[in-house]
């Protein structure tokens, strides 16, 4: 019994290979995207959303499991085909996502237009004035980032930010609450959990 248990453990470990970092999502997020410029689409943007640390498991569809490794990324392209249609892909831990037509242009028509200000505004860190420097009760403090990639004509650009920058206190009110609020990078995200939201069923993994 002992040994059968010893068995069904190590194949438990072996189907667990598929663990993937950071770097595999990175990796697969660049050969997509070199896909796309080789199809003369130069203008496109990528969110990479993660909270540091959490850990997802996949059953994959020829019975292995995939678990991420470290922390679970999840990777949002968006770009617009050739013949005008807006487009969607999800790549992960595990591995790239079929591609989804959306209904809209509004990702994309709203990239385009706001542009300049995606690229040149910063989310501000959180700050907060009435800090006394005495020790204060510790509160939870999240570790939930984003991360923006855009390309096009001009070339690429990257913004970084937490979203803890976003929340505030009425004990500690944050000073730049207002400014990170009123971003159009925020904006942005907040259509983003919209469309993800929508298309969540409809999203598929690739064979890998």
């Amino acid at each position: 019994m002992k040994r059968l248990i010893l068995v069904l453990a190590l194949l438990f470990i072996f189907q667990l290979n598929a663990q993937r970092d950071e770097a595999f999502v990175d990796q697969q997020l660049s050969e997509f995207t070199n896909k796309l410029e080789e199809r003369s689409i130069s203008s496109w943007f990528s969110v990479k959303r993660y909270c540091t640390g959490s850990i997802e498991m996949f059953l994959m569809e020829d019975g292995s499991w995939c678990s991420s490794k470290g922390t679970y990324y999840e990777t949002y392209v968006v770009w617009t085909e050739n013949d005008g249609a807006s487009m969607i892909k999800k790549v992960d831990n595990c591995g790239l996502f079929f591609s989804i037509p959306l209904k809209s242009d509004e990702l994309t028509k709203f990239f385009n237009e706001n542009l300049n200000e995606l690229t040149t505004t910063t989310v501000k860190n959180y700050r907060a004035d009435n800090i006394t420097g005495n020790p204060e009760l510790s509160t939870s403090i999240h570790s939930c980032k984003r991360s923006y990639t855009f390309r096009n004509s001009s070339g690429v650009s990257e913004t970084n930010y937490d979203l803890f920058d976003l929340s505030t206190s009425e004990k500690h009110p944050n000073i730049h609450y207002k400014h990170n609020n009123a971003l159009k990078i925020v904006e942005l995200d907040k259509m983003i959990d919209e469309v993800i939201e929508n298309l969540q069923s409809k999203f598929r993994r690739q064979k890998q």
